[in-house]
């Protein structure tokens, strides 16, 4: 990490994550349609629903750089979780709650940032580091970070949806690289996800640092940080080996 200059994150579950439980908010729209769901029937629905999700994204690497295809993923995914938790609804019912579930997403107050985000990126910013979103992400992002006072530190955010391409595609990487005017050599990347942000990353020559912030200890072959504060050490340590 020798002469960075810039630094990129990933968004969901990096610099923010969902300030309910998935089964809550997908609880509070069944309730106002009259439906009385139990928690943990739609928790067991989310985990079939994820099987699926998981084998999609894997199978179908590009399916975050088409806004209409990510649309599709989540109605399909929100439909087999309610379906799976045995909500009982009509073909119709199921796809409108679905979507109504999706444009939840959309409330900046459904989001919060990490309580180790907003400090960190403040200190960055008064380092003089350049900083910038890259995510694979559909709908207001900007938004979202800009309630939560999150732009003010950033430099830019790129999506996959508004982009046309999707992580680990380097294409993004190299929009941010672009955006930032930096090479690949004085850049960073934070994300979350082995084969999106890590090999990403690498493929457009910048260094890569997973955050797994639920400790689980995956094994990677980058460094890895608990927290967004522990980049701060990261970057201190290698400015104190360059001296």
């Amino acid at each position: 990490m020798k002469a960075v200059k810039a630094i990129f994150y990933d968004a969901g579950m990096t610099l923010i994550g969902p300030s309910l439980l998935l089964q809550e908010i997908m609880a509070l729209v069944l309730a106002r349609h009259g439906v009385d769901a139990d928690l943990e029937a739609l928790k067991a629905g989310l985990d079939r629903a994820e099987d699926y999700y998981l084998q999609t994204v894997r199978t179908e690497r590009d399916i975050w750089s088409d806004r209409a295809r990510i649309l599709a993923m989540w109605d399909n995914y929100y439909r087999t979780a309610l379906e799976a938790a045995g909500v009982r609804a009509d073909e119709v019912k199921l796809r409108e709650w679905a979507r109504e579930i999706i444009r939840a997403f959309e409330d900046p107050q459904l989001w919060m940032p990490y309580p180790d985000v907003p400090d960190t990126l403040a200190e960055l910013r008064r380092r003089g580091f350049r900083q910038g979103v890259i995510s694979d992400w559909t709908g207001p992002l900007d938004k979202i970070l800009g309630a939560h006072g999150l732009l003010q530190h950033l430099d830019f955010v790129l999506t996959s949806g508004e982009v046309g391409a999707a992580k680990p595609n380097p294409h993004l990487f190299r929009l941010a690289l672009r955006q930032a005017g930096v090479t690949p050599e004085q850049a960073i990347h934070v994300g979350d996800t082995y084969w999106t942000d890590v090999l990403g990353a690498r493929v457009a020559g910048i260094q890569p640092i997973l955050i797994d912030r639920k400790a689980t200890k995956p094994p990677a072959d980058c460094p890895v940080i608990t927290s967004l504060a522990e980049l701060l050490a990261l970057l201190d340590g290698a400015a104190a080996s360059e001296a």
